[in-house]
């Protein structure tokens, strides 16, 4: 029997899963079967498959859309049930090269105290400039941290990076491991779902790494429609699902006050540029996260994405020549992607406009007229109506704080108490763990 149960999940991306099906074949080693979970896709890729692979791939057609999740856990049940060592799971976007399966398989026969090994993601536009290489739950800004994000492949990053998990597009897991803590949660039907399975697999006692031997390149939803406020919704209804639930007892209160000042943050940026439907999908994802909502988002959470940058374009169409004291590569780059004729001066030119670039502008205390002020998710302040409108930030923050902070840590309360108790082996159940250190 071959050792590797490979899971792709795809959802009508046939020619991304025909891709990812061949970068598979041409792998160095042919101890795996492939497994194809289709989520009930619509543009023929099953029949696709089946046509340029026969039964060198086996399809799995699932009634309804799964999500990843889901459709990542349809595979992971059958390879552990038919008795596989290893189970690899892929994203249909992802291309491996010929020696990650034979490197992820080596690190854990060798390293047995590792419970989850991940791949060196490069861009795929750009394949030596690293997409992930590991990620790290962060507990003091309640949110994820990808390592090595948009650094140029090189000697100095490390040959392995132990981390607190590793993005599902390319992972693999004993199921061993599988068989004591589970799958992925199949209730956040997208998104987070990686990251839950690597810090639970990481709190039962086993370290997870990626390894700089297995490479693999990764679209990261360069295809995906960015019509629709889709990724927000799952993004942050899933994020706050899972702070609720694996935030230590101790720092509950500290995790909803950097939670919903994050929140109030991220609407009052979205009204700031007049994305009306991006800033209702944060708090209907919010409210959901609240009634413990999970699974396929309901109808009429999922909105028409108004997110823009307008203002930023707009204002530098009307600039010739600007002078910037900090992150000039980040402005020059931003400006060429966009098109934007703008001359960078040297430091001393007067005659240039001066762009100061900050972390927020919703942070600017003290406006300077003639300045220009930008930050990194391209939001400007320019003018006194936007600097008063802005003065009134901190108090409405503190406000939104007040009304919704008991009711947060109710919910939280009523949350985790669902999660008291581990189930092992509950991966053929689809139940969850409560995967915390208190």
């Amino acid at each position: 029997m071959k050792s590797i149960g490979i899971v792709i999940c795809n959802y009508n991306k046939k020619d991304y899963v025909l891709a990812c099906i061949q970068a598979v074949l041409e792998s160095s080693i042919k101890d795996y079967d492939i497994y194809v979970v289709d989520n009930a896709s619509t543009d023929g890729s099953a029949d696709a498959i089946h046509k340029q692979y026969g039964n060198t791939v086996t399809v799995i057609k699932n009634k309804m859309n799964l999500g990843g999740s889901g459709g990542f856990n349809t595979g992971i049940r059958i390879v552990v049930e038919l008795g596989y060592t290893y189970v690899c799971c892929l994203d249909n976007d992802a291309m491996i090269d010929e020696k990650a399966l034979e490197s992820m398989k080596c690190f854990l026969n060798m390293n047995k105290d590792v419970g989850m090994v991940g791949a060196k993601i490069y861009f795929s536009k750009n394949t030596n400039i690293i997409q992930q290489f590991g990620l790290r739950i962060d507990f003091k800004k309640f949110q994820a941290e990808t390592l090595y994000n948009e650094v140029e492949d090189s000697e100095k990053v490390p040959e392995i990076v132990y981390c607190d998990t590793v993005a599902a597009c390319v992972v693999m897991v004993p199921t061993s491991v599988i068989k004591i803590v589970g799958g992925m949660p199949d209730d956040n039907f997208i998104y987070w779902d990686d990251m839950e399975w690597g810090y639970c697999i990481k709190q039962a006692g086993y370290k997870v790494a990626a390894i700089g031997k297995a490479k693999a390149i990764h679209e990261m939803g360069a295809h995906i429609r960015k019509d629709n406020t889709f990724i927000q919704y799952y993004m942050w209804r899933n994020r706050f699902h899972f702070f609720m639930k694996h935030t230590k007892e101790k720092d509950l209160d500290k995790m909803s006050v950097k939670m919903l000042q994050n929140l109030f943050e991220s609407v009052f940026e979205a009204m700031y540029k007049g994305e009306y439907n991006v800033s209702q999908t944060l708090l209907i994802a919010y409210k959901d996260a609240l009634d413990g909502i999970r699974g396929q988002a309901m109808e009429g959470r999922i909105l028409k994405n108004d997110g823009n940058i307008k203002d930023f374009i707009q204002i530098f169409q009307k600039l010739t020549k600007i002078r910037v004291e900090s992150d000039v590569s980040w402005l020059q780059a931003i400006l060429k992607i966009l098109s934007l004729p703008v001359t960078i001066a040297e430091g001393s030119d007067t005659s240039a406009v001066p762009v100061k670039i900050c972390s927020s502008v919703l942070r600017i205390k003290e406006y300077q007229e003639g300045n220009v002020y930008i930050d990194y998710d391209l939001n400007v302040l320019n003018n006194k109506q936007d600097a008063e409108l802005i003065k009134g930030f901190d108090m409405a923050q503190g406000l939104f704080l007040y009304m919704n902070q008991y009711l947060f840590l109710q919910s939280t309360k009523r949350i985790r108490s669902k999660y008291r108790k581990p189930i092992a082996n509950n991966v053929l159940q689809g139940d969850e763990l409560l995967c915390q250190d208190d």
